[in-house]
């Protein structure tokens, strides 16, 4: 395969971070829990100052206007397709089709873009498991390898399935741990922002776990509200609020990007 179009064009090397290696390391982005990638190795994109509401969404010091961390396993013709264009609605919308309402607010979810911040999930989904619309994981110089962009996520954009249906889970991190997610649903993709891709050779996944095993074996989790409360980085919710709110003020939301079912299912 090929990526078509120059590497240059959208990576910024010098932020590029191997995590192959790494140990897991549980933090926050945006007040938020987050895994760093261990497994992966991550190529940062060219992102700064590529928005109209600045930088802060990209803090690491959890200061108000940070964002969340959230990824999404892809097939590795979408790649490009997304960096350029970003973000679209796509054809499955599994949360709003079930009448799923959100864990926190209890408002119905609406059609959105799947993202998780749990990284066996995303092993499913760039290794072509989703129905429909998966493609088996691509093969270079005799490696196959798994795709997935690391993104940002305005925080009051995540969107917590109560699931009781196909995986038994309510998708809150805080009560659940980041493994106990299967996913979140943000509804504008103005509020996603890729920022990185990572890329794992599928070999060195020892443990992968089919989505349909993956999504079974959230029946025996049990919500453990306040567990995570220990982990550092939460900001006060009245600050974090005000400062979104900022942002949402210069963002361009004036669209609402879908793709079509030929477009999905091709990648």
């Amino acid at each position: 395969g090929e990526l078509g179009f120059l590497a240059q064009e959208f990576f910024n090397f010098q932020f590029s971070s191997d995590f192959r290696d790494a140990k897991t390391s549980l933090e926050r982005r945006g007040g938020v829990l987050y895994e760093v990638p261990v497994g992966w190795k991550r190529f940062a994109l060219n992102v700064k100052g590529k928005y109209a509401d600045g930088n802060d969404w990209m803090r690491m010091d959890g200061r108000p206007g940070e964002w969340a961390v959230a990824y999404h396993g892809t097939k590795f013709d979408a790649v490009p397709k997304i960096l350029r264009n970003g973000f679209r609605l796509g054809i499955r919308h599994g949360p709003a089709a079930m009448k799923l309402k959100d864990t926190r607010t209890g408002q119905n979810i609406q059609e959105g873009i799947c993202c998780t911040p749990n990284l066996k999930v995303v092993e499913c989904f760039a290794n072509g498991e989703e129905a429909d619309t998966g493609r088996p994981p691509v093969t270079l110089e005799g490696r196959t390898l798994f795709f997935a962009l690391q993104c940002r996520v305005r925080p009051g954009a995540i969107r917590r399935p109560n699931n009781t249906t196909y995986t038994k889970t309510n998708n809150d991190e805080e009560q659940m741990g980041v493994g106990g997610v299967f996913e979140w649903v943000v509804e504008h993709p103005a509020d996603l922002r890729p920022y990185a891709v990572l890329v794992r050779d599928r070999g060195s996944c020892p443990s992968h776990m089919s989505l349909h095993d993956l999504a079974r074996s959230y029946a025996s989790m049990k919500p453990r509200p306040g567990a995570y409360d220990h982990v550092r980085g939460k900001i006060d919710a009245k600050a974090q609020a005000e400062a979104e709110k900022r942002q949402l003020e210069t963002m361009d939301r004036s669209s609402l990007p879908r793709l079509t079912r030929e477009e999905a299912r091709a990648g």
